[in-house]
């Protein structure tokens, strides 16, 4: 199903970003492979989303913020962000899958609340952010739904 929609991810490195990046608050989304090559004491490598700066990608794990200098970025038309208030609410709409927990082979999604990125995952108790707390009410990057043709 994804693979027929307009996005791709564009490999990129040291804070480099592609023309048509994908940007939330001035920040373009990007996704990166936590894997013994950066971090060799990860409990949960896979692939994780995160943002784009001028050194690399920031993925949130847990309460740090890790930099991976080699990433892929989001270049897409076709998504937009949906508001729901609890992760239990992920299998009501159609999330736009950023990555995928290596150990227990669950989807991550982008979520967005207060100008913050964050992830999403159905197995997750809520939305998960840097700053280490959970929340709820956020927003989920999804595919857009195409208008009905009369």
């Amino acid at each position: 199903e994804q693979s027929q929609l307009p996005f791709t991810w564009v490999k990129a490195s040291g804070g480099k970003i592609p023309d048509h990046a994908y940007y939330v608050n001035g920040k373009a989304l990007g996704r990166g492979d936590l894997n013994d090559k950066w971090f060799h004491n990860m409990h949960t490598k896979g692939v994780h989303p995160g943002y784009v700066d001028e050194k690399g990608l920031i993925i949130e794990y847990g309460t740090k913020k890790i930099l991976l200098p080699e990433y892929e970025v989001l270049v897409i038309v076709a998504l937009e962000w949906v508001h729901i208030t609890r992760t239990s609410e992920l299998s009501t709409i159609t999330p736009f899958i950023v990555g995928v927990e290596k150990e227990n082979r669950c989807f991550l999604y982008f979520a967005r609340k207060d100008n913050k990125i964050g992830k999403a995952g159905k197995h997750l108790s809520d939305f998960c952010f840097v700053d280490g707390y959970e929340k709820h009410n956020c927003e989920i990057l999804v595919y857009k739904k195409k208008p009905l043709e009369n």
